[in-house]
């Protein structure tokens, strides 16, 4: 899950905001300390609302009850943005890009370009909810794994984990901006390696969104189907469900039949029990 996280942290949706954010404030001449605290605002304010997006996925998921069909769906809609960062990157004039809209890209710009650290905090949150179209297929998936294998607080846990990974990148980019220079070469690079980083991180997708869906979707659906038809050695199942325990049960299926287990499924025994 970490490994997951920190792959779905290589966005270039939040790169490119951030390489612009940074560069603004060397060119208004802020202090490397104000460019660092900033930047740190600017990250936690991503990692805020990408969490709070995680809960309420996995509250929406909970109350749907369909943790698998969520899984399964958010491991499709990986692999086909994955797919759609593979065509950027051989036909990139295409239509269909992941990037955040042109309008929120004004937006986050405008209030970035106040420099202030509550604008710093505004522009990182409206980055982090535009970005999420651009890597949302495993967050989803994530999610729907996390429900259908863990109680909520564990999951909330396991979110605040995934999501201290995914904005591991930017706060790597952030500790290179003491120097002039080395920001500006991080940003060339950037610039210059954008289409290969879309090629890497599109095949990534599709690898990540196929695991999901094969080893941890499909497979435990099917063991839970194969625990759900088949009963303990030496039983075959019996349609229907118990009206009572104990005496209810032995009102409707005899004086020599069956037991009840927990869940209310009924087996019938092989072999007759004897009678007395």
């Amino acid at each position: 899950m970490l490994t997951t996280g920190f792959l779905d942290g290589l966005n270039p949706c939040a790169f490119a905001v951030l390489l612009f954010f940074i560069a603004f404030l060397f060119t208004i001449r802020r202090t490397a300390f104000s460019i660092w605290a900033m930047g740190l605002v600017y990250v936690a304010a991503i990692y805020l609302a990408y969490f709070l997006i995680g809960l309420g996925l996995m509250q929406a998921v909970l109350f749907a009850g369909e943790h698998h069909l969520m899984a399964r769906i958010g491991s499709w809609l990986v692999i086909v943005l994955g797919l759609v960062n593979v065509k950027d990157y051989f036909f990139p004039q295409l239509p269909i890009h992941l990037r955040i809209p042109t309008i929120a890209h004004g937006t986050i710009q405008d209030w970035l370009r106040r420099a202030t650290y509550p604008a710093a905090a505004i522009g990182g949150f409206l980055a982090g909810l535009c970005a999420f179209p651009c890597s949302g297929g495993i967050y989803v998936a994530i999610v729907g794994l996390l429900a259908a294998r863990t109680t909520y607080w564990q999951g909330a846990g396991y979110l605040g984990l995934y999501n201290l990974m995914f904005v591991a990148p930017l706060l790597l980019i952030l500790a290179g901006v003491g120097n002039r220079r080395v920001m500006h070469r991080i940003r060339l690079v950037e610039q210059s390696s954008r289409r290969w980083v879309r090629l890497v991180t599109g095949l990534a997708m599709i690898g990540i969104g196929a695991v999901i869906l094969i080893w941890f979707v499909c497979g435990a659906e099917n063991g839970w189907k194969e625990a759900k038809e088949s009963g303990p050695k030496g039983t075959k199942r019996t349609v229907g469900k118990v009206a009572g325990r104990g005496g209810g049960c032995r009102r409707r299926c005899g004086a020599g039949g069956t037991e009840p287990l927990a869940n209310g499924d009924l087996f019938q025994p092989a072999t007759p029990l004897p009678q007395r």
